[in-house]
Formats: structure tokens, C-alpha cells, sequence
């Protein structure tokens, strides 16, 4: 009876786990955050929006708050491309919230899969856009999966350890509850925005080679040390003859007089 129980117990999970994985969003399902506001869970009131939340996990005055704030960085920053912004204006962050993804292929870790549908995102909301000067947060709460999508231009404002700074921050702070989830991704937005306004940080490839050349020297330093040790020569002490006296050491032997 007991084994039983817990056999039913599996399968229910795994019912769970499988209708989880087909409920969820895809990413050609997802709403477009420019035409369809309102399945983005966006007020009929509003004309623009930043923040695409259709499961609705944050409420709607959060939603606004966080579409505000996502106004103001692309209202006040600065633009990143060449040939100047068409809208007069700095970049853009975006923000994607689901409930769940839905999982197509298990053998591919959820993180892959969420920043696969970051860059699906990107793709299809500033696909048209002659200067990638765009950024997308993707965020799956039920997997607790954090996920940035950088256009080129912003890619050059941030290096590889911040990113990967701000997906463990990130990924930390969120998934606690749903209170939490406004604060954290707040934070993670302005973060995202200090980033990018500060420019690019020491990269992968610096801290890699300083590692290297660090590791080297060390390596060098040991093998002069021990070929010092191993290879020293012992020089013979010279013998201290004087007329009368023969010094060898400290002992003192006397030549008899002719």
C-alpha cells in the first residue's frame, strides 16, 4: 500500500511537470509588446508600453512603475548608435515576464532555453531596427530563469562578467515570491542601466590573461628556486698557510722549523 502511495505520488509530478510544459508560453506565442498591449496585460488607456506581462505576475501599478522607469532610461540615456537615434532618444530595455516556458526540448537546460527565447524576442520586437540599441529582460518565474538579450551596440557597453554578474544577482533576488519580484527586477533594470551607462568593465579575456601570465611567473619563480637548491656548488674554503702556522678550519697545526 505503501509503495503505492508513492508511485502515485511520481506520476502526479510528472502530470504536473508535463501540463506545466505544454501550458506554458512559446516563444512564437508570445504577445508583441509594440501591437498587442493588451495581451501583454497592458490598461486599454495606454498607447506604448516596455513591459510585456501577459500571465500578469506583477500587479498592474507595479507594471506601471516598472514601465515608467523603463520610459525614463529611454528617455534620459544616451544613444549608442553611430549614426545617431531616429527617435531622438537613448537605448531601450524591455521587459518579458511568463509564468512558465514551454519546454519542447528536456534535454536543453531551462537557462539555454530562457536566454533562447530572450534573443527570440529581441529578434522579433527591434528585428527592424537599423542600430541594435536595444536590450530585452526575459524572466520565467515558475523556473526561476533570468535571461539578458544585448543588441550589438549594447554588447559593447557591457562585458562578460557584469553580464554574468547581473543574471546571478538577478536570478537570486527573484523567485523568492511574487511580492518580491517587483523589487528585484527594479533593481535589475537600474542595474542593467548603471551597466550600460558606465560602459564595459574588465572583460573575460583581461582576467584571463592576467590569470595566465600571473600562473607563469609563479611556474618560473618555482623552477629557478628548486634548479638554485638542486644545482648549488659547494665552494671549498681556502686554507690559510701561514710560516710557522697551518690553518685548516678552525684547527691549528703547527710546521716544525727547519
Amino acid at each position: 500500500m505503501r509503495y503505492n502511495t508513492v508511485i502515485i505520488n511520481l506520476l502526479f509530478v510528472c502530470l504536473v511537470q508535463v501540463a506545466a510544459d505544454i501550458r506554458g508560453w512559446s516563444q512564437e506565442q508570445y504577445p508583441n509588446i509594440f501591437s498587442e498591449l493588451h495581451r501583454c496585460g497592458r490598461p486599454n488607456d495606454i498607447n506604448e508600453t516596455w513591459i510585456c506581462d501577459p500571465d500578469g505576475i506583477l500587479s498592474v501599478s507595479q507594471g506601471n512603475q516598472i514601465d515608467d522607469t523603463l520610459r525614463q532610461i529611454k528617455i534620459n540615456s544616451n544613444c549608442l548608435c553611430v549614426d545617431g537615434c531616429s527617435e531622438g532618444t537613448g537605448f531601450r530595455i524591455a521587459v518579458a515576464l511568463v509564468q512558465w516556458m514551454t519546454i519542447e526540448k528536456k534535454f536543453i537546460p531551462k537557462k539555454e532555453q530562457a536566454y533562447h527565447f530572450a534573443n527570440y524576442l529581441m529578434s522579433a520586437w527591434f528585428g527592424d531596427y537599423n542600430c541594435d540599441n536595444n536590450a530585452v529582460v526575459f524572466y520565467a518565474y515558475e523556473h526561476n530563469q533570468l535571461a539578458f538579450a544585448l543588441g550589438d551596440s549594447v554588447k559593447m557597453m557591457v562585458s562578460e562578467l557584469e553580464y554574468a554578474s547581473l543574471v546571478d544577482d538577478g536570478r537570486s533576488r527573484l523567485g523568492r515570491d511574487l511580492n518580491s519580484t517587483y523589487v528585484a527586477l527594479d533593481y535589475i533594470i537600474r542595474k542593467l542601466n548603471d551597466s550600460i551607462q558606465n560602459g564595459p568593465g574588465v572583460s573575460l579575456s583581461v582576467v584571463y590573461s592576467v590569470t595566465v601570465i600571473g600562473a607563469l611567473l609563479v611556474v618560473l619563480f618555482l623552477m629557478c628556486l628548486i634548479s638554485n637548491t638542486c644545482c648549488r656548488v659547494e665552494i671549498p674554503r681556502k686554507l690559510n698557510v701561514t710560516e710557522g702556522d697551518k690553518t685548516v678550519g678552525k684547527q691549528t697545526q703547527k710546521v716544525p722549523q727547519r
